[in-house]
C-alpha cells in the first residue's frame, strides 16, 4: 500500500476534523513548477471540495454567457449550464453534510450489512501550498461519487468519474477515466473513521492526468450514519510533471 510521508505525525483526530478539512501534510511536498497553473482566490484554505466548487463554479458562471473561457471542441455556454448545475448541486451536498456532527459510537454500532453512499469528488492537481494555503493548482476537477460500504465487513471502496474541469489555462472540458477508491478500511482510528487508498488516470483538455495518494474521513449524522467525508493527498503526473494531488470526496446515503 502507498504511503504518504508524514502521514501518522500529520494525522488529526476525529474530534478536530471537519467535512473538506485535507490534512495539511500537502506542506511536505514540493510542486515542480510549470507555466500553466490556475491562481485560486488567496482565502482558500484545505478545502478541496470548496475550492475545487468554488474556482471551477465560477469559470463556467462566466463561460454561461458565451465569454471566455476556452472550451473544448463540442463543448459551448449550453454544455457549460448544464456543468454548472451539477457544481450547485454538488455544493449542496456538501454543504448539507457540513452541518452533520460525526456519527457517534451509537449509531455506527447500529449501523449493518450494506450501503451505498452518492456524490461527489473534487481532484486538485499539483497544487503549490504558499503560507498553508492552495495558491495555485495545474487542474481542477470535479465529478460523481459513488461508494459501496459494508459495515459488516468494515471496508468501503468506490469510483470517482464522469468528471470535468479547467486546466492552468482555464480551459473547460470533460475528463474520461475514472479515480478509485480502494482497501478503505472502517474504524481504524475510531468508530466513525475511515481510511482508504485513491488512484486513477483521466483524460481531458489534452492531458493524461495519472494521481495515486491516501483518503481519511468520517462518517456524519446521528443517530444514524447518513454521510461521510474523506481527503487525502498523494502524487500526480501531468505533463511530466511530477507533483501533488489532493481529492476529497463527500457522499451521503442512498
Amino acid at each position: 500500500r502507498w504511503r504518504r510521508t508524514q502521514a501518522s505525525s500529520s494525522r488529526r483526530s476525529a474530534a478536530e476534523r471537519k467535512p473538506g478539512q485535507i490534512i495539511p501534510v500537502a506542506e511536505s511536498f514540493h510542486a515542480q513548477a510549470s507555466r500553466r497553473q490556475i491562481r485560486l482566490p488567496k482565502d482558500s484554505e484545505y478545502n478541496c471540495f470548496k475550492i475545487g466548487a468554488l474556482f471551477v463554479g465560477t469559470t463556467l458562471l462566466t463561460a454561461c454567457g458565451g465569454n471566455e473561457p476556452r472550451f473544448a471542441p463540442g463543448t459551448g455556454p449550453s454544455e457549460a449550464q448544464i456543468l454548472l448545475n451539477r457544481t450547485n448541486a454538488y455544493e449542496a451536498t456538501f454543504d448539507w453534510v457540513a452541518q452533520m456532527s460525526q456519527s457517534g459510537n451509537a449509531a455506527m454500532a447500529n449501523a449493518t450489512g450494506r450501503a451505498t453512499f452518492s456524490g461527489a469528488g473534487a481532484l486538485i492537481v499539483n497544487p503549490t501550498i504558499i503560507n498553508g494555503q492552495i495558491a495555485f493548482a495545474e487542474a481542477i476537477l470535479l465529478g460523481d461519487a459513488d461508494v459501496a460500504v459494508n459495515f459488516k465487513t468494515d471496508t468501503l471502496s468506490g469510483i470517482v468519474t464522469n468528471m470535468y474541469g479547467i486546466d492552468g489555462n482555464e480551459n473547460v472540458d470533460t475528463y474520461s477515466g475514472t479515480i478509485t477508491i480502494s482497501n478503505g478500511i472502517i474504524g481504524a482510528g475510531g468508530a466513525n473513521n475511515i481510511d482508504a487508498d485513491f488512484s486513477g488516470t483521466v483524460r481531458g483538455n489534452n492531458d493524461v492526468i495519472s494521481v495515486r495518494g491516501e483518503m481519511e474521513g468520517d462518517f456524519y449524522g446521528n443517530p444514524s450514519v447518513r454521510a461521510f467525508d474523506l481527503g487525502g493527498v498523494g502524487t500526480s503526473t501531468i505533463r511530466g510533471f511530477s507533483g501533488t494531488s489532493i481529492l476529497g470526496v463527500t457522499a451521503e446515503r442512498d
